[in-house]
């Protein structure tokens, strides 16, 4: 009971498919009858295959644990480019169910040149000399029509040989957006006022301009 979680092959030496079916009803991981001259080379390419198995749901356990503790929106987009994980904070941005959101496209929630742009990142991401992660705008077009300016954090699922996929981590950008519109209409403002005043005192300085010249002139 105490490892109940892990692997096990059951490796016997007599078997018919009831045998079979009631071990892997009793957890066992697989199942496999002695006899033929490869029989050793089956058995260790099966633990093998377990083993790697085990280790890469123990893996997406703590990797899921860890999206799930996050405040951000995450997601995970498979080599297939279709979202394979997102979280709740990710679900609650886009204003879709979880069930309309796996195994859709990016372009469920971007525009054409947003998808266009997460590739280009991407592609720069898995190159030989590339950074680990990119940083880029990105316009997330939510279920209700909206559009929410967000900064996208990305990186490359961890891979040997054959490319996993990429994890991505949004930030809201809409009040960054607001201060930065706001801080324009600022100096629009600014600069029409400016304006103004050096119109008003366009003759008020010519004036003292001209009286300072007669007096110097008079003296």
């Amino acid at each position: 009971d105490h490892y109940a979680d892990l692997p096990f092959i059951l490796y016997t030496g007599k078997g018919s498919e009831e045998i079979a079916a009631q071990a892997i009803n009793a957890g066992v991981t697989g199942y496999l009858q002695k006899g033929g001259p490869d029989q050793h080379r089956r058995l260790a390419n099966r633990v093998k295959h377990a083993a790697t198995e085990y280790r890469a749901q123990i893996e997406s356990e703590r990797y899921s644990t860890v999206l799930r503790a996050l405040d951000y929106p995450i997601y995970v987009v498979n080599a297939e480019a279709e979202f394979e994980y997102v979280n709740e904070a990710f679900l609650d941005l886009v204003g879709y169910d979880r069930e309309a959101i796996i195994g859709s496209p990016p372009g469920k929630i971007k525009t054409d040149e947003g998808v266009q742009r997460a590739n280009d990142m991407l592609a720069t991401i898995v190159s030989s000399a590339g950074p680990e992660t990119q940083q880029f705008r990105v316009d997330i077009h939510t279920k209700d029509g909206e559009t929410v300016p967000c900064y996208d954090h990305m990186a490359a699922l961890p891979f040997d040989d054959e490319f996993r996929g990429s994890v991505g981590i949004l930030r809201d950008a809409t009040r960054e957006q607001r201060q930065r519109e706001e801080l324009i209409r600022q100096n629009k403002r600014l600069d029409e006022f400016t304006s103004i005043v050096s119109h008003d005192l366009r003759t008020p300085l010519q004036n003292a301009k001209t009286a300072a010249e007669m007096a110097r002139a008079e003296s």
